[in-house]
């Protein structure tokens, strides 16, 4: 398989199973802490209030499911990167970074939600490079 082609399916791959870990996550929370009945959620004042009105154990939920999205993605991107396995899970991160910001900008939540957001895909996903890379120089 060329590398370009590897590398993009790395990226993709990365990806996807990221935005599957972190829906799987925030549907578990979902489940935990549900919406009130009556909620809409295409009412962005309903919204609004009901995020705000979450409790920090359901946002530090989302947070460790946005840390563990972000290190699987750079665990996958490292293994399946046809070479430097650490820049392809920088790429990763920088990526689910991308989609974090999108979704700060649209979406409104406490601030040091959004900060911490911001913070956890490009270290995480570089961790998370790393232990494969440690790992495969180990079966080496």
């Amino acid at each position: 398989m060329p590398p370009l082609v590897r590398t993009l399916l790395a990226l993709l791959v990365a990806v996807l199973v990221a935005f599957a870990v972190i829906g799987a996550v925030e549907a578990i929370n979902t489940r935990l802490h549900p919406a009130p009945s009556g909620f809409a959620m295409s009412d962005p004042a309903q919204f609004e209030a009901y995020i705000r009105a979450l409790p920090v154990r359901a946002l530090a939920i989302v947070l460790a499911g946005y840390a563990l999205a972000a290190l699987v993605a750079g665990a996958i991107a490292a293994r399946v990167a046809p070479v430097h396995p650490g820049r392809h899970a920088l790429l990763a991160g920088a990526l689910l970074f991308a989609a974090t910001l999108a979704n700060v900008l649209s979406v409104p939540q406490p601030w040091a939600f959004e900060v911490l957001s911001l913070a956890i895909p490009v270290p995480l996903a570089v961790v998370g490079s790393r232990l494969v890379e440690r790992r495969m120089r180990t079966r080496a």
